[in-house]
């Protein structure tokens, strides 16, 4: 322990000078300085550039790594953002679209002379502080419109009205029983015939 007496000493032993700026303190680098470093970074983006442009493999990502970093985003993109839904009795849950949107399907395409063609799902609004502040991320699904195609001279295509009540019930009990989403509206549009 020093004494108010005793001067400071550096880790060299030498005595510091009270008040003298230490490293962190100094001034601002030169002009001089930091054309210098400029300098520097310019060259070495250039050199990297050239190597580039030779086919270094020591400056190229590995076809590994570009195909790992490849395939993550496509699955992005694939599997959408997650969804909101009910927590289990275990904590909480989501879902990504995808996930989602392939319930919906097999749902439709469960019922006999009908056959999904697409999906649009409108979601609760929920703020990004709900997720924990994370993006790319839904609130639970509030209302689902189904387009489906009924097979030409079936059953089914005798009776919209019923065929579109079937799909209805089988894609709310799916929901239901899959995701334990119960949705405020289902709306089914008859958008196309098909033959076999």
């Amino acid at each position: 322990m020093q004494t108010p007496h005793e001067p400071e000493e550096s880790e060299q032993g030498a005595p510091v000078e009270q008040g003298a700026p230490v490293e962190h303190e100094l001034p601002v680098e030169t002009a001089e300085q930091s054309a210098a470093y400029d300098s520097l970074i310019r060259s070495a983006h250039q050199e990297w550039a050239e190597l580039e442009k030779s086919g270094d493999p020591s400056v190229s990502v590995s076809s590994g790594a570009l195909a790992a970093l490849k395939r993550s985003v496509r699955a992005e993109v694939r599997r959408g953002a997650q969804v909101a839904v009910p927590p289990t009795r275990r904590g909480p849950m989501s879902v990504s679209e995808l996930t989602l949107h392939t319930v919906l399907r097999r749902a439709v395409d469960t019922v006999p002379d009908a056959r999904s063609l697409r999906a649009r799902v409108e979601y609760e609004e929920e703020d990004a502080a709900s997720h924990g502040g994370r993006s790319g991320e839904r609130g639970m699904p509030r209302a689902v419109t189904l387009r489906i195609s009924v097979q030409l001279g079936s059953p089914g295509a005798r009776d919209l009205v019923r065929l579109a009540e079937d799909v209805r019930g089988a894609v709310a009990t799916a929901l239901r029983r899959d995701l334990g989403i119960d949705p405020d509206r289902i709306d089914v549009h008859i958008e196309d015939l098909h033959d076999q």
